[in-house]
């Protein structure tokens, strides 16, 4: 994985949603990915790529949306499972 992320010179896509809610959760403007590997060479073990805030503003909002939704189907859930 690790060499992946090394030729690719980004994150890897799989972990792009979890990367997004940790700025919609922190509110922070940045979030690094971070891939170490100590087999590699001394300057390839470290691989950090910054994920901005400004260039993921239509995925959290889509996130916000999901969450809303997904907030109001559970008090449905449970106002069924009471009333029954």
């Amino acid at each position: 994985m690790h060499f992946a992320t090394l030729q690719r010179g980004s994150f890897d896509p799989s972990y792009k949603w979890q990367l997004i809610g940790h700025l919609d959760c922190t509110g922070r403007n940045w979030v690094d990915f971070v891939s170490y590997c100590a087999d590699f060479p001394e300057n390839k073990q470290l691989i950090i790529h910054r994920l901005q805030r400004k260039d993921c503003d239509e995925e959290i909002s889509q996130l916000c949306i999901r969450r809303k939704d997904f907030l109001n189907l559970i008090g449905e859930t449970i106002a069924i499972i009471q009333r029954g």
